[in-house]
C-alpha cells in the first residue's frame, strides 16, 4: 500500500462531467501514483456515469477510490419549473460516500434528480432528498457555485448562515465548509467570509482544487470543451475568457503552496475525510428477476415442465416438416429427449432456469400479439431448450448446432440471448416487460459517446471561429477509417503532420487542442438494444438517468459497467427484414382462404424456384445476400441446399475472403478441386463444408473426435485460440497432442492439425448464428421467388422513406416485369399493395402527409362504398380538419387525384372552391336535421348537387409536373425528366445505362468512355486534400438506376455555374470515363463534360422535325410559322404532314431556328407534346 498522502483530492471532475470535465479515467491511476496519492474522489456534475470505471481504474493501481457527486440542488425544490433569468437555477453541493449505505443513498438521490428534477438538462435534487437519504454521506459546501458562496457574494449573509445551519443539523459531523485557492477574484472575496461562518458555527473546513483537467497545460483545452457544450465561440462578445489555469490535479507540494495563507485544517481534514470513506463496489452478485411461476413448482421444475411440453409441441411440427415415418419419429424422439435432459441439467446446475423462462415468456407474448420474432441470433440458436421454449426457431439437432458453444458447463458465464423483433413492435415488447416486472425494475442502458478524431478537429475549429474552408481542409486530412485516431493520422498523413509541426500558429493550436480533447466523452445516448430487468428497483442497485431525447429510465452505467454491477442484460433488437417477411405474408394471406393461410415456418427448404433465384444472384431485398460482392459469390457458388446458405453467411467476411477459404469451398463444391482431410476422423465433421473449416463448432467437434476433449473443453480451447495468449495456447496444444495419441495420431500430424485449427479458428464463424440468419435469408428468398409482387410491395413499404432505395427497388420491379402504379385516391391503400402483376403505390409514402390524415381519407372512402366519383364527392366525405392545405398540396402534386382529374394544376388552383362547396353541403346534412335532399331519390339528388367548375387552365409542363412529383414522393414515378431526350441522344452518342455499368462481373478497358443522361439526385461539393480546390461528387439518376459521378477540379471549374445552382431542374448529359474498382466491385464515372440536356439539344440539333396532325388547320400552321420566326437560328426544319388518308409528306422549309427550350415550350402550346423530334450532329 502507498504511504498515505497529506492531502486528498475530494472535488474532482472526470470527462463524465460531459463537456465540462476533461480528465479521462483510463490511465488516471498511473498519473495519481506518479503524484504519490493513495486516495482520490470522483465528483462529476449531477451524475455517477463514471463511478465504476473510476473505482476499477484506481483499485487496479492500488489507490483507494472515493465515490461522490457534485449535485445540483434546486433553489425551491426539484419539481419547481420556473426558469431564473438572473442567478442560478440550482446550487452546487459535493456529496461523498462514506460507506455502502452512503452509496445506496447517493444512487437514489442521483436517480431521482433525473426522474423528478431534470430541467434545462440539469438533474436537480432538493433538501427533501438530502434529508431523507443523508445517512452515509459526507457533504462539502462546494465551489463558487455552492449555495453558501453564492449567497455571500450576493450579500445574503444571514441566508448563508441559515443554509450552513440546515446542512449541519441534517449531516451532523459530516458537513464541511469548502475553501478553494484558485486565483479567482471572487474566491478571494468569499474565502474569509466562509472561514468566519465556519468559526461562528464551529464547522470544519476542507480545501479542494475542483480539478477539471489533468495538467496545467490542459486548461485551454478544457475551456474549449466548455464552450463546445455552451455552443459558443471565443470571438463572441459575451463569452468570458479563460481566467485561470489552476484547476488541474496538483501535487501535494503544489497544494501546500496554494493553501499556505489559509487554515492548515483545509489540508489535514481532507485526510480525515478520506480515512472515513471505505467503499468497495466489486461484486459477483447477479440481480436476475424472479420469474413468476403460477403453479407451485420450483423454478428448475417449471423449466423442465415447460421444456417437455414444448418438445411435444415442436415434435408435431418437425414430423410434418421433415415428413418422418412413425418409426423414424420414435428414433428421433429418443435423440431429442436425451439432448433435452442434458441441457436442462446444465442450465439448472448453473442456476439459470429463471433466465430462460423470462426470455421465453416475453417472446411467446410477442408471437401471440402478432409481433414477429427472429429465429435466433448468436450462439443461443445451439440450445434445444431455447428451441422448445420458442426462444429460437431453428432446430439445433438438424444442423448440428452445439449447446456448449452457448452455455459451457466447464466455464460458468451468464447466458446471453440476443433477440430480434420486428422494428415497429419492439417498443411494445419492452413495455410488456416493464408492466410484468415493474417499471422501476426495468430500464434501458446508457451509451456515452466521445469526440472522435475528425469531430475533435471540427469541434475545436468551430469554437475558435476558424474559417470554414480552412477547418474543412484540415478535417478532410483525417481518413474516414473505422477506429482512426489523430496519432495514426500523424503517422500516415504527411500533410497533416506538416500542418501540426510547421503550419500557421492557428493551425498548430487547433491540432494541438484537438489532440488533447480527442476521446473525451461528449454525449449521452441510449444503447441500441440492451434492457436490464431486475428483481427490485434498478436504482436500489445502480443509478438511473433519463436520456437527452425520449424518456427513461436508463442505467447511468454503460453496458460493461452495468453488467459488472450485477445487471442482467437482455438484448431487444429491431430487424427490418422481419417486418418485410411479416408484411409480405399478410399481403399474401389477405388473398387466400382462411384454411389455406401461408405459414412461413412450414415452407419447403428444398424449393426449386428459390434456389434458381439464388443461383442467378437475383437477391436484391434478400436478407444478408443483397450486396454486390455477395451476389457475385452466390453466382459462383450456385447454392442448391440450405447448408450452402449457412456457409455463405459465415464465409462472406474479410478474413475468409482473404484467406482463400471461400475459393476452396466453391471449387470443391463443384468438383474442380479435390476435397482432402488431414485425418480420416475429420471427414464426418468437415464433410458438409468440403473439408474447409468454416465454423467454430467444427473446431470444437474436431478436437473432440481427435483428442477426446469434452465439448465444454473444446470451447475453452476455441476461446484460447481467439485470445492468442501464448502460455494458454501452449498448454492447450500439449493437451491436444496428448489426446491425439489415444487415436494413434503421431505428434507431427497432431501438431500440424493444431496449426491448421489455430489458423482457421481465427476465421471460423459461429454456426448457430449463421444458421439462424440463413433461415431469414432463405425465407426472404423464398417469398421473392414464389410471391414476387407481394414481396416487392412489402419491401417498398418498408423502404418508403429512403428515396434512393425506392428508386433502386422500382428499377428492380421493372427488371422483374412488375409495373409500379402511381398513388391513386380510389385504388391505393396505406401501404404498397400487390394487384396481379402490378404494385400500387402506398399513400404513406407521400411526404408531408401524416398517418392521421391518411386514415381519415381511407375511412371516408370506406364509408363511401370504397369509391369516390369526383372531387366534390371526395371532399364531402373528408374531415378537412385532419386533411389540411399542406396535406392536400402534397396529395395533388403526387398525382393521387389523377384518375378523377388528370390536370393537377386545375385541382390545386380550384381546391378552395371545392372545399367550400363540400363544406356547404355537409352543413346542410348535420345530424337530426332534415333538408330538401332527404325527399329526393338518388338520381334527382345527383342532378341537384352543385357542380364544381375548376379553373380552365392548362396543366403544368412535364418538367414542372415531375419536379413537384419528386418533391411530394422523393422520386419520379409518372415519368422522368430525361425520358424525352433518350431517343434523340442515340443520334449523338451510344448512351450507357447505369445498371449495365454496375452489372456484376462487368470489366472495363483503361479509361473506357461512357455517356450518360440523367437527373442529379444529390451533390456534395468539397475541397481536394492536396490542392484545396473544389470538386463534386454527384449521384446521377437515369432511367435505369443511379451511379456516382466524380467531378475533379479541372472539370468543376468549367461546369461550376451549373453545379452551384441550388436547384438543378434540368437533366444533364455526362461524358467521362469509367472508374471501376476490383476490390469492392464499385463503379463510378470521372466526368470530363457536364451540360444540361436542353442546352445540349440547343447546341447540337442539326434538324428539327415537327409533326403536323391531319386535323391541323391553317390557323395552327400560321401560329407555328410565327413562333419559328421569333427564334431564328441555324437548325433546319422539316414539317411532317400526315393526311387524312394516312399519307406522310415531308417538307423541308428554308427557315432555320435556334432550338431553345422557350421555342419547344411555345410549340407544345400548339401541338401535342410528342410531335417534335430532334436529329443531332454526331458527337466528335
Amino acid at each position: 500500500m502507498p504511504t498515505p498522502s497529506e492531502f486528498v483530492h475530494l472535488h474532482f471532475h472526470s470527462h463524465y462531467s460531459l463537456l465540462d470535465g476533461a480528465i479521462k479515467v483510463k490511465g488516471l491511476g498511473k498519473h495519481l501514483n506518479e503524484l504519490e496519492y493513495d486516495t482520490c474522489a470522483l465528483t462529476d456534475h449531477g451524475n455517477l456515469y463514471g463511478a465504476i470505471e473510476f473505482h476499477d481504474e484506481l483499485k487496479k493501481s492500488g489507490i483507494k477510490p472515493i465515490i461522490g457527486m457534485e449535485a445540483y440542488v434546486a433553489k425551491v425544490n426539484r419539481f419547481h419549473r420556473t426558469y431564473a433569468k438572473a442567478g442560478p437555477n440550482a446550487y452546487h453541493t459535493v456529496l461523498l460516500c462514506e460507506n455502502k449505505v452512503g452509496y445506496q443513498n447517493l444512487i437514489k438521490i442521483a436517480s431521482m434528480g433525473f426522474r423528478d428534477g431534470k430541467y434545462y438538462g440539469k438533474p436537480r435534487i432538493d433538501h427533501e432528498l438530502l434529508e431523507k437519504y443523508n445517512e452515509g454521506l459526507i457533504v462539502l459546501s462546494a465551489c463558487l457555485g455552492g449555495e453558501l458562496a453564492r449567497r455571500l457574494l450576493e450579500g445574503e449573509r444571514e441566508d448563508a448562515i441559515k443554509t450552513a445551519e440546515w446542512y449541519a443539523h441534517v449531516f451532523k459531523d459530516r458537513y464541511y465548509i469548502e475553501l478553494q485557492s484558485n486565483k479567482l477574484e471572487k474566491q478571494d472575496i468569499v474565502n474569509p467570509q466562509l472561514i468566519e461562518i465556519a468559526e461562528t458555527l464551529n464547522l470544519p473546513l476542507v480545501g479542494t482544487c475542483d480539478c477539471h483537467y489533468l495538467k496545467r497545460e490542459h486548461a485551454e483545452a478544457q475551456y474549449i470543451l466548455q464552450l463546445m457544450g455552451w455552443q459558443k465561440k471565443v470571438t463572441e462578445p459575451d463569452v468570458k475568457q479563460l481566467e485561470v489555469s489552476e484547476m488541474y490535479v496538483k501535487s501535494v507540494d503544489e497544494i501546500k503552496d496554494a493553501f499556505k495563507d489559509l487554515p492548515e485544517t483545509c489540508i489535514s481534514n481532507t485526510r480525515i475525510i478520506a480515512d472515513r470513506c471505505e467503499l468497495d463496489l466489486s461484486t459477483k452478485k447477479m440481480y436476475l428477476p424472479e420469474y413468476p411461476v403460477e403453479s407451485k413448482r420450483a423454478l428448475d421444475e417449471e423449466l423442465i415442465y415447460q421444456s417437455q411440453e414444448g418438445l411435444i409441441h415442436r415434435f408435431k411440427y418437425l414430423k410434418k416438416l421433415y415428413q418422418w415415418s412413425d418409426e423414424e419419429e420414435i428414433k428421433q424422439k429418443k435423440i431429442y429427449e436425451d439432448r433435452l435432459v442434458f441441457e436442462l441439467k446444465v442450465i439448472n446446475d448453473m442456476k439459470f432456469p429463471g433466465y430462460f423462462l423470462i426470455v421465453s415468456d416475453f417472446i411467446k407474448w410477442s408471437k401471440s400479439n402478432d409481433i414477429p420474432v427472429g429465429p435466433g441470433r448468436g450462439s443461443g440458436a445451439g440450445s434445444l431448450v431455447a428451441y422448445v421454449l420458442e426462444i429460437t426457431d431453428i432446430d439445433p439437432l438438424k444442423y448440428d448446432l452445439l449447446f456448449e458453444r452457448f452455455l459451457n458447463p466447464d466455464r460458468v458465464s451468464m447466458p446471453d440471448f440476443d433477440i430480434d423483433f420486428e422494428v415497429e413492435g419492439r417498443e411494445s415488447v419492452i413495455d410488456y416487460v416493464k408492466n410484468k416486472y415493474g417499471k422501476d425494475n426495468v430500464c434501458q442502458i446508457s451509451a456515452i459517446g466521445s469526440l472522435k478524431a475528425k469531430g475533435a478537429i471540427k469541434g475545436v475549429a468551430r469554437v475558435l471561429d476558424f474559417p470554414y474552408s480552412d477547418a474543412e481542409k484540415i478535417a478532410k486530412l483525417v481518413p474516414d477509417d473505422l477506429g482512426i485516431n489523430l496519432t495514426k493520422v500523424m503517422e500516415t498523413m504527411p500533410e497533416f503532420k506538416e500542418l501540426a509541426e510547421n503550419g500557421t500558429e492557428e493551425e498548430q493550436k487547433l491540432i494541438n487542442l484537438a489532440f488533447q480533447l480527442e476521446g473525451t466523452n461528449n454525449n449521452l445516448s441510449t444503447h441500441a438494444a440492451g434492457v436490464i430487468i431486475m428483481d427490485s428497483p434498478v436504482y436500489d442497485v445502480m443509478p438511473t438517468c433519463t436520456p437527452t431525447k425520449g424518456d427513461g429510465p436508463q442505467s447511468m452505467f454503460t453496458m460493461k459497467y452495468a453488467e459488472a454491477q450485477g445487471a442482467v442484460k437482455f438484448d431487444f433488437l429491431g430487424l427490418r427484414n422481419l417486418s418485410i417477411i411479416d408484411k409480405t405474408v399478410k399481403l399474401i394471406n389477405k388473398k387466400r382462404p382462411e384454411d389455406e393461410q401461408l405459414d412461413i415456418t412450414l415452407i419447403s427448404m428444398e424449393d426449386d424456384k428459390t434456389f434458381q433465384l439464388l443461383t442467378k444472384g437475383d437477391t436484391t431485398g434478400v436478407f444478408q445476400l443483397e450486396s454486390e460482392g455477395m451476389k457475385k459469390l452466390i453466382r459462383k457458388l450456385k447454392p442448391d441446399c440450405f447448408e450452402d446458405i449457412i456457409a455463405l453467411v459465415a464465409l462472406y467476411r474479410p478474413g475468409p475472403l482473404g484467406s482463400g477459404m471461400v475459393d476452396d469451398y466453391v471449387e470443391r463444391k463443384h468438383g474442380r478441386q479435390k476435397t482432402v482431410y488431414p485425418h480420416e476422423l475429420m471427414e464426418p465433421v468437415l464433410d458438409e463444408t468440403y473439408g474447409v473449416m468454416v465454423y467454430q463448432e467444427q473446431v470444437m467437434r474436431t478436437v473432440q473426435v481427435l483428442a477426446g476433449f469434452s465439448l465444454g473443453g473444446a470451447d475453452i480451447l476455441r476461446r484460447a485460440i481467439g485470445k492468442k495468449k501464448p502460455e494458454v495456447l501452449k498448454e492447450q496444444r500439449q493437451k491436444f497432442v496428448d489426446g491425439c495419441k489415444n487415436n494413434n495420431i503421431d505428434e507431427e500430424l497432431s501438431n500440424y492439425i493444431f496449426d491448421l485449427i489455430d489458423k482457421f479458428a481465427g476465421y471460423g464463424f459461429n454456426k448457430s448464428h449463421s444458421a439462424a440468419y440463413a433461415l431469414i435469408s432463405y425465407q426472404t428468398a423464398w417469398l421473392k421467388a414464389n410471391y414476387p409482387v407481394d414481396f416487392m410491395a412489402a419491401l417498398l413499404t418498408i423502404e418508403r422513406t429512403k428515396p434512393e432505395s425506392v428508386v433502386k427497388l422500382i428499377n428492380e420491379c421493372r427488371e422483374m416485369n412488375i409495373a409500379v402504379l402511381p398513388p391513386d385516391i380510389n385504388q391505393s391503400d396505406l401501404i404498397f399493395t400487390a394487384h396481379s402483376d402490378q404494385i400500387r403505390f402506398g399513400l404513406n409514402a407521400i411526404k408531408n402527409v401524416g398517418e392521421a390524415a391518411l386514415e381519415s381519407i381511407l375511412q371516408a372512402r370506406d364509408n363511401n362504398s370504397g369509391q369516390f366519383s369526383d372531387l366534390l364527392d371526395i371532399f364531402s366525405h373528408l374531415d378537412t380538419g385532419k386533411v389540411n392545405s399542406r396535406v392536400l398540396e402534397a396529395l395533388i402534386k403526387s398525382g393521387v387525384f389523377d384518375s378523377i382529374e388528370p390536370n393537377r394544376n386545375r385541382i390545386l388552383q380550384g381546391i378552395d372552391q371545392v372545399i367550400n362547396i363540400a363544406n356547404a353541403e355537409k352543413s346542410m346534412n348535420i345530424e337530426n336535421q332534415m333538408s330538401l335532399f332527404d325527399f329526393l331519390d338518388e338520381e334527382e339528388m345527383e342532378k341537384s348537387r352543385t357542380k364544381v367548375e375548376l379553373p380552365d387552365i392548362p396543366d403544368w409542363k412535364t418538367k414542372l409536373k415531375l419536379k413537384f412529383e419528386k418533391e411530394a414522393l422523393g422520386f419520379y414515378i409518372s415519368g422522368h425528366p430525361v425520358k424525352p431526350f433518350v431517343d434523340e441522344l442515340r443520334s449523338y452518342v451510344q448512351l450507357s445505362r447505369s445498371s449495365d455499368l454496375k452489372a456484376e462481373g462487368r470489366t472495363f478497358k483503361f479509361r473506357e468512355k461512357a455517356y450518360l443522361a440523367g437527373a442529379i439526385a444529390a451533390k456534395v461539393i468539397r475541397l481536394t486534400k492536396k490542392a484545396n480546390k473544389k470538386m463534386a461528387i454527384l449521384t446521377l439518376e437515369d432511367l435505369w438506376g443511379t451511379i456516382e459521378v466524380l467531378v475533379f477540379p479541372k472539370t468543376f471549374d468549367a461546369v461550376q455555374d451549373l453545379l452551384n445552382q441550388e436547384e438543378l431542374d434540368d437533366p444533364v448529359f455526362v461524358s467521362g470515363y469509367i472508374n471501376g474498382s476490383k476490390e469492392d466491385n464499385s463503379v463510378n464515372i470521372v466526368a470530363d463534360e457536364i451540360i444540361s440536356l436542353p442546352l445540349l439539344r440547343c447546341e447540337n440539333t442539326k434538324r428539327m422535325n415537327i409533326g403536323i396532325p391531319p386535323e391541323a388547320n391553317e390557323n395552327i400552321l400560321r401560329k407555328i410559322k410565327e413562333k419559328m420566326e421569333q427564334y431564328p437560328g441555324d437548325c433546319k426544319i422539316s414539317l411532317n404532314l400526315e393526311t387524312e388518308e394516312n399519307c406522310r409528306i415531308n417538307i423541308g422549309i428554308p427557315q432555320k431556328v435556334v432550338v431553345s427550350e422557350e421555342l419547344i415550350n411555345e410549340l407544345e402550346e400548339i401541338l401535342p407534346v410528342d410531335n417534335c423530334s430532334f436529329q443531332y450532329a454526331k458527337a466528335k
